[in-house]
């Protein structure tokens, strides 16, 4: 049997993830399209020499003003293993415009091709919702946290971070970047005082117990899956009932100790529509209507 150096893998898939980033990135630009990296390489970027982050597509978002056929070339962009995630905005991940965000995104280089990305602050806030849109339930990828503020530029502006979203999503900020700092023993002597003191509720602790022993699942669309019993049964039965903090974010709650099954159901109800109106799509679609 061949034994696999897994470390020696992962550095030889970053390498080869990198190439991707920028191939990709320069596709797009030929476009003369607005895009901005974000994910993969991105935070990629902030990890420690001895610690790789590994990546399967390359995120892109570009301005949601943007017209269908730029949107079509850009999915249809046909490159030996690149998987393009095309992101219309950003607008379920943050509350300022994409005009904003972009003004305060810069220019940097990949291997001499130059990437927009995001303002650190604006980064480490949209990878901290991210990280929390579901559930908080990959604990590896909670390391993008832990490296975005461990490894901060000196000029980082917290109040930029975390006033920039209102007080709700604050505290989404603060719990995640909480949760670096209780589970991967991320030093925040030097951060803002809410942070440093925030305290993780109960319910929000027992949610990653229980996530994190079931480990990470492919997360389908319910309605798409509907007519296949087994898969449709292993999808509700990770869904159900929704989890408590993917379920917060969602309705747009603050992260504290208040009792979470108002909610998880508001959150369920916010699903029957959409739910309702895929499954009836899919059955006229299968009818030929």
């Amino acid at each position: 049997m061949v034994s696999i150096d897994l470390e020696k893998w992962k550095r030889l898939s970053e390498l080869g993830n990198r190439d991707k980033t920028k191939k990709a990135f320069e596709c797009i630009s030929v476009l003369g399209v607005e895009a901005v990296l974000i994910k993969g390489w991105v935070n990629s970027r902030f990890y420690d020499t001895d610690h790789v982050r590994t990546y399967t597509d390359v995120d892109i978002a570009i301005s949601p003003s943007s017209d269908e056929y730029t949107k079509s070339i850009i999915r249809k962009t046909n490159y030996p293993g690149i998987i393009i995630d095309l992101h219309i905005g950003l607008r379920h991940l943050d509350k300022l415009s994409w005009s904003e965000l972009f003004k305060r995104s810069y220019i940097t280089e990949l291997d001499g091709t130059p990437i927009r990305i995001l303002a650190d602050e604006d980064n480490l806030r949209i990878t901290s919702v991210h990280w929390l849109i579901d559930g908080g339930i990959n604990k590896e990828k909670l390391w993008d946290i832990y490296y975005l503020v461990k490894n901060r530029r000196a000029s980082f502006d917290w109040e930029t971070c975390l006033n920039s979203n209102g007080p709700v999503r604050r505290t989404w900020v603060n719990a995640a970047i909480a949760t670096a700092r209780d589970f991967l023993e991320l030093d925040v002597s030097a951060l803002p005082k809410e942070i440093r003191n925030f305290r993780l509720p109960k319910w929000y602790l027992r949610t990653l117990e229980k996530e994190w022993k079931r480990g990470p699942y492919s997360r389908r669309i319910l309605s798409a899956v509907v007519m296949r019993p087994k898969l449709f049964a292993e999808q509700i039965y990770r869904r159900f009932p929704p989890n408590p903090i993917a379920a917060t974010i969602e309705v747009e709650a603050p992260i504290d100790e208040s009792w979470r099954p108002p909610v998880q159901l508001r959150s369920l109800l916010n699903k029957v529509g959409p739910f309702a109106k895929g499954v009836w799509r899919r059955m006229g679609e299968n009818r030929g209507y």
